[in-house]
């Protein structure tokens, strides 16, 4: 199958899915009803094993392809709806308004129907808040070829508290316009609603600390819509300052990548006053033009805590322009920037990136590592990428002809159902290993983690008899991630800085849990690092509510 969207879940395991790729036939009317018909087809792939394991699974009733999820505080994955039509004047056969929960129930996996949304939502953002919901943002339902028309602008979220939806007609909220936002450039970028609306498709959302110390709230939302960055807060539903212009188009279809840099987390606690938002690459207009050229930088802005501002903080090259990179957060705090193109919307006149970028976000710097192996397929438009528990990142999915009507099994050839596992440049080294940690935590807990003294775990090229590193005194957690479409609302990544005891045998850690809306609950993988940044074989933890 190819995987448009890919989770790490509480098992370890990666689930992909996406639409039907089998079994449908050809129409004669030009469109491929693989993509309307309601079927989601999913499958495992094992971190340890390096394969995928069992077969392809097919569930019915609706079509996942091009949804939207987050992991709920409880450790489920929450899906909402879908693929919109083949059809731009036929309103979403493909149950675009559904809803599904993915549980993990021993080594399989739980397919659960919760109901639906009150409207289709094709390309929406879901986002997980401060007390373990998941918050639905965006998408639209066109009738029309005009795919930000009727884009949806009401409030709905899944309650883990109620374990149900709580839909629009239960809170009479819609989000909320600010005044028209100035384009200072004049560049024609697209607009949403002339750049107004909070909503869009595939906004770029994180939720980002409510409080210097408490948790009040359900947690701020950075949220980056067309060509615009607003701060949110869901619990009053209130924009907070003015909108600031992102300097290009870096949403959908000329969508951009983005994280949390990394948090660092006093030992007893102590939290830092602002917290970073990095945004890589994007588009500079937005239009469906294949010749458009893609962004060549990263744009950091940061968020006071106590004040509850954002500001434009620097701005820093990237190696290569990049639309629909996919950014993962590495345990030693690197960003690894990988696929996507250079011009138009990674479509069969991209110019495809092959080389990844690893970032240094304390010094901004970037620079490019060996290219992708020469059988491996461009990773554009549909691809995906995370993080596995061994420190590699995992990266499948894209196809090349999307947007020329020629996204079918009659061009199987574009759909790319391999793997490309990237091994970091820290598996060379030689690595720590965690002996002891607990399976779950909870908000403002001690969390303890042991390490073996005099050990080595070997990892890439590293020999097993290499010197075994010293320990940093700090316990890295990083948040599980769910990516679709360059967007990853789940991914980031706590620095708890630890006590360290050492004794005969082992090196002991102690660090604190942050409040919820620096931690929301929710799985999480847990590692410790060598002096080198090499990290240990993570183990993974679940923050309770």
């Amino acid at each position: 199958m190819m995987a448009a969207h890919c989770a790490l879940l509480p098992n370890g395991m990666v689930l992909g899915f996406g639409y039907r790729n089998v079994g449908s036939a050809e129409s004669g009317d030009g469109h491929d009803h693989a993509f309307n018909e309601p079927y989601t087809s999913a499958q495992y792939w094992s971190p340890q094993k390096m394969e995928p394991v069992g077969e392809v699974m097919w569930f019915q009733g609706f079509n996942a392809f091009c949804s939207g999820h987050s992991f709920l505080g409880d450790g489920r994955l929450v899906i909402a709806g879908g693929y919109k039509s083949g059809n731009p004047f036929h309103p979403a056969p493909s149950k675009a308004d559904e809803l599904r929960l993915a549980t993990v129930d021993g080594e399989g996996l739980r397919w659960e129907n919760p109901g639906k949304m009150k409207r289709y939502r094709w390309y929406p953002t879901l986002v997980t808040l401060s007390n373990g919901d998941s918050l639905i943002i965006g998408g639209s339902a066109p009738l029309v070829a005009n795919n930000w028309f009727d884009t949806n602008n009401h409030y709905e979220y899944y309650s883990v508290s109620e374990n149900r939806l709580v839909p629009h007609d239960e809170l009479e909220w819609e989000y909320p316009e600010s005044e028209p936002p100035v384009d200072p450039d004049s560049t024609g970028r697209q607009e949403n609603a002339e750049g107004r609306r909070l909503a869009g498709l595939y906004p770029l959302v994180h939720l980002l600390p409510s409080s210097g110390s408490g948790d009040d709230g359900l947690g701020i939302l950075f949220v980056l819509t067309d060509s615009f960055v607003r701060l949110y807060n869901p619990a009053t539903n209130r924009l907070l300052g003015s909108p600031l212009d992102a300097g290009g188009f870096r949403t959908w279809m000329t969508q951009g990548a983005s994280v949390i840099a990394p948090i660092d987390i006093g030992p007893d606690g102590q939290l830092p006053p602002t917290v970073r938002i990095v945004v890589l690459g994007g588009g500079s207009t937005g239009k469906a033009n294949p010749y458009d050229p893609a962004l060549s930088d990263a744009v950091v802005y940061e968020y006071d805590v106590a004040r509850r501002t954002l500001r434009e903080k620097r701005r820093f090259n990237l190696q290569a322009r990049r639309i629909m990179g996919d950014a993962t957060l590495l345990p030693n705090g690197q960003v690894c920037l990988i696929g996507g193109a250079g011009i138009g919307y990674t479509n069969t006149h991209s110019e495809y990136r092959r080389r990844p970028e690893l970032i240094d976000l304390n010094s901004y710097t970037s620079r490019q590592m060996a290219p992708l192996p020469e059988n491996s397929p461009d990773r554009g438009y549909h691809a995906t990428s995370l993080l596995v528990p061994g420190g590699q990142v995992f990266v499948t999915g894209g196809n090349g002809l999307w947007n020329e009507g020629e996204l079918s099994n009659r061009n199987a050839q574009f759909e790319h159902k391999t793997v490309d596992v990237f091994h970091p440049p820290y598996l060379a080294q030689a690595r720590p290993e965690i002996v002891a940690a607990p399976q779950s935590v909870r908000h403002g807990e001690k969390l303890e983690v042991r390490v073996r003294k005099g050990s080595a775990m070997s990892g890439g090229t590293a020999p097993s008899n290499a010197t075994p590193p010293d320990v940093v005194p700090a316990i890295i957690l990083t948040r599980n991630s769910s990516r679709t479409h360059s967007l990853d609302t789940d991914q980031r990544l706590l620095r708890l800085q630890a006590r360290r005891q050492i004794s005969a045998d082992e090196v002991l850690l102690t660090g604190t849990i942050p409040p919820r809306s620096w931690a929301p609950p929710g799985p999480y993988l847990v590692w410790v690092l060598g002096r080198g940044g090499a990290p240990a074989q993570a183990r993974p933890l679940l923050v309770h509510l």
